[in-house]
């Protein structure tokens, strides 16, 4: 579920550096949605950014969405691969538009991932055009960053119907991929159940803070993730974290899995 686009939407990725800000905002999601700086609105970027636009729309992008990889696979693996299709890459373009005004483009990009991704539960983390499969399980991490372009989008757009979205998103989100105040990385459709842990990279404690839940839920979640992302960090001289922290009965074990940055 963490196949990265290629280096194109890595570029993207980094005009919404914020992604990885952990602040906890306020109640007021949508009067707290957008970011101080919008990323890439610098004039100084306008020639970059123009080009790589412009090779996402006629290279990297189908029917669908954005391509995974701009040649095509028989998309069949079990990773993404090819055009197939990731709703990590439909929530950091509508983040993109959102923070940089563009409300047509938004509300496109908007229609088609919820066409494309949008289940009962939760939003698919993957579609394969050639099978015509959508993978019945989430990404927690890719569903909140949806959910916040939704935010964004009702701030940016001065829309309250986007930000009753992102309410109503949230709740889902909140009903399926938590328990017990613990996240947790998936939800799985078809067998109705998440998995057994968090993978510590997927903590969106600023996401997590915009959802809209009775405040004692909110805490309990927010208070439980954010010590889970502390217990999970190396050290002042190394400031890496432990991949992922497994959720059983019993106790907390420390998975082996490799490290990830901080600020992620």
């Amino acid at each position: 579920m963490r196949i990265r686009l290629i280096a194109v939407l890595g570029a993207c990725a980094a005009i919404l550096v914020a992604c990885g800000q952990s602040a906890i905002p306020s109640d007021d999601a949508a009067k707290n949605a957008l970011p101080p700086n919008r990323y890439g609105a610098s004039a100084a970027y306008d020639e970059g950014r123009a080009t790589l636009e412009a090779f996402i729309a006629d290279r990297m992008t189908g029917r669908y969405g954005i391509y995974t990889n701009l040649i095509d696979t028989a998309q069949d693996g079990t990773a993404a691969s090819g055009h197939e299709i990731l709703s990590e890459s439909a929530g950091l373009l509508m983040r993109y538009y959102a923070l940089s005004g563009r409300r047509d483009s938004f509300e496109t990009s908007w229609n088609q991932a919820r066409a494309v991704f949008d289940m009962d539960a939760s939003f698919s983390y993957r579609y394969s055009p050639l099978s015509d499969r959508r993978y019945p399980v989430n990404a927690a991490v890719d569903d909140l960053r949806i959910i916040r372009a939704l935010y964004e989008a009702g701030a940016s757009f001065k829309d309250a119907a986007y930000t009753s979205e992102a309410d109503r998103y949230g709740q889902r989100f909140y009903a399926y991929n938590v328990k017990d105040g613990r996240l947790y990385d998936f939800y799985d459709e078809t067998h109705k159940t998440t998995n057994d842990f968090l993978t510590l990279c997927d903590i969106d404690l600023k996401t997590l803070g915009m959802l809209s839940l009775p405040e004692n839920d909110k805490k309990r979640l927010l208070e439980n993730a954010r010590r889970k992302a502390e217990g999970g960090y190396l050290g002042d001289a190394f400031p890496f974290l432990r991949d992922a922290l497994r959720l059983r009965q019993g106790g907390i074990r420390v998975s082996p899995w490799t490290s990830v940055p901080w600020n992620r």
